[in-house]
């Protein structure tokens, strides 16, 4: 394994809607009558949140970590913080909130400010001896967003969170411009996947560009698959089953990771935002050898996809340092 990438893919996503300026509805889009189950309100963020703060205030055990990310028209903006979490959790939670469930889609508008925050157990050193409810223990969230005075919630929850939010987060440092979206942006995208009938390429990232920044970037060869073959095999409510088989006469590594989908349009591939509902899964960085001949199903965590032509991207390494073939395997939902 070794990449960033799959150290730290909880926040490996993209916008995935054009937004209007005002209170103009998305372009193209259209409301569900039935929004999908997954994304319910269980008015449990506000725990959530407080279970947060008691963990900046544990003293060293606990790691902070926390992003915000402001799109204001065709500007964006990123801060990247650790230690004042604490302050801006706190000011989070002196504003009035109360939960409220007759929220729409077409109540966004600019600016909107994503945040992600969360929390790191600083006593585990192996994460990979860990059951999955013990990596759950070890590692809690928080990711929203907020506009125009309501605070959308990874989890389902809409609150109304009534304040300055440009103040709000001066608690945390300058917010500083950006060129491009990265990674971050998880909750609209799940807005856009409930409500919206087709994604838009504009607020995407390209698959050359992903592939750039994942691999490229950091001083890794990736190439597509000549060595080894992938084939789709099942998809249901959790994951995605790819088949993989050994085709070379040399040993290749692969690792377990949660899915990266690409969506096509109009001929081209595009990243899709990862459904900010998953639990998140610290993955021991082992790769495993896949042997000349041999064949492995890979299980890849992947939550809801609106209806469209998707492609599931697999690498893997081809024992050489820093080196990586990928393909893309195509299954429509």
């Amino acid at each position: 394994m070794g990449k960033s990438g799959i150290m730290r893919k909880t926040f490996a996503v993209l916008l995935s809607a054009s937004l209007l300026i005002g209170t103009a509805v998305l372009p193209g889009c259209k409301k569900k009558e039935d929004p999908d189950p997954q994304f319910v309100s269980k008015h449990d963020s506000l725990d959530a949140l407080n279970e947060l703060k008691k963990r900046t205030e544990a003293g060293v055990r606990y790691h902070p970590q926390g992003e915000i990310s402001k799109f204001d028209e065709d500007k964006y903006y990123f801060n990247y913080f650790h230690y004042e979490m604490k302050d801006f959790i706190n000011a989070l939670l002196e504003v009035d909130m109360e939960y409220v469930d007759d929220w729409t889609h077409d109540q966004l508008k600019y600016p909107v400010y994503e945040i992600c925050l969360e929390t790191f157990d600083n006593t585990i050193e192996d994460s990979s001896q860990l059951t999955d409810d013990q990596r759950k223990e070890s590692h809690t969230t928080f990711s929203a967003c907020w506009s125009d005075g309501y605070l959308i919630t990874a989890s389902g929850d809409v609150l109304k969170c009534d304040t300055d939010f440009e103040k709000l987060c001066e608690s945390v440092g300058e917010l500083s411009e950006i060129g491009t979206y990265g990674f971050r942006s998880r909750v609209f995208g799940r807005v856009s996947a409930l409500w919206h009938d087709k994604w838009y390429p504009e607020n995407m990232m390209s698959l050359s560009d992903y592939l750039k920044d994942r691999f490229s970037n950091n001083g890794m060869v990736i190439r597509e698959a000549g060595r080894w073959i992938a084939e789709f095999k099942s998809r249901d409510e959790e994951k995605i089953t790819v088949t993989i088989t050994n085709v070379s006469a040399s040993e290749l590594v692969y690792g377990e990771e949660d899915a990266t989908v690409f969506t096509k349009i109009d001929g081209n591939w595009y990243l899709v935002p990862q459904d900010p509902s998953l639990e998140y899964m610290a993955y021991p960085a082992i790769g495993y050898t896949l042997f000349k001949g041999d064949s492995v199903d890979l299980d890849l965590r992947c939550g809801y996809l609106p209806k469209g032509e998707y492609a599931v991207l697999v690498d893997l390494g081809t024992g050489v340092t820093a080196e990586f073939e990928y393909e893309l395997v195509e299954f429509s939902v």
